[in-house]
């Protein structure tokens, strides 16, 4: 069994806000990302891959910076399944605006410092020193322009950007949208018109998401009808679909 990761700040600069893989525009787009979690999920077992929990679990995205004075690379390395609470220590900058928002209570920032003493066997006085030194890093890469390279993902995001390439094109040269009609627009827009698993025709009814949880451009796309989730009246599979 592979030994746990250790739980670290890994701040994403600023200069990279909004490049991920669940990126609409950049990486592979919601209903992609999803899948993907979902057999990372499977693999993982259910558990967060750092401190074995089972609580709300995340995609994590672990990155390897080659900085320059002005320009660097950044290479996706991997995808973990992490929780929430590793996952709000890692993304500490998110976390500490959360936290002055009041979005986050003061007990959950005390039951996040012990999660990282817990699970690291230190005090807080090593957290707090890493702390410091993780905003310094991330105020020094905010400074310079990245270069992606998304790793072991290059070939899917290329397929996806391809995809969504040929939507555009599909778009600008047809009057009709490819399976609704105009007086459908909205979420579930492009749903297919048949179920995949059972063929049955118009069965697939729209699983509502949050559109809070997304960035502004997701939540255009979400509610444009260009991804979304459906389950069939007839059969109960799931489809997930993107254009």
């Amino acid at each position: 069994m592979a030994k746990p990761s250790a739980l670290k700040l890994d701040l994403v600069p600023r200069t990279l806000w909004g490049h991920n893989l669940r990126s609409s525009e950049h990486g592979l787009g919601p209903q992609r990302w999803k899948a993907l979690r979902r057999r990372l999920l499977n693999e993982a077992g259910g558990k967060c891959s750092i401190c074995g929990s089972s609580d709300r679990l995340h995609g994590h995205e672990v990155w390897k910076y080659e900085e320059g004075l002005k320009r660097g690379k950044a290479t996706l390395v991997r995808v973990e399944i992490i929780c929430w609470s590793c996952h709000a220590i890692a993304h500490w900058g998110n976390t500490v605006r959360l936290i002055l928002s009041g979005a986050i209570s003061h007990e959950t920032l005390m039951a996040l410092r012990k999660h990282f003493r817990r699970v690291n066997r230190c005090r807080q006085v090593d957290f707090d020193r890493r702390t410091k030194r993780a905003l310094s890093i991330h105020q020094r890469r905010s400074e310079v322009e990245w270069e992606i390279d998304w790793g072991p993902y290059q070939d899917a995001v290329a397929e996806a950007k391809g995809a969504r390439t040929r939507w555009r094109e599909r778009e600008s040269t047809s009057e009709q949208p490819p399976t609704r009609n105009d007086s459908d627009a909205g979420p579930g827009h492009h749903s297919p018109a048949r179920c995949p698993a059972c063929n049955a025709a118009d069965s697939l009814d729209l699983i509502d998401e949050d559109s809070d949880d997304m960035s502004e451009g997701q939540a255009s796309d979400y509610l444009a009808g260009m991804f979304g989730s459906s389950i069939c009246r007839e059969c109960g599979h799931v489809v997930d679909w993107e254009v």
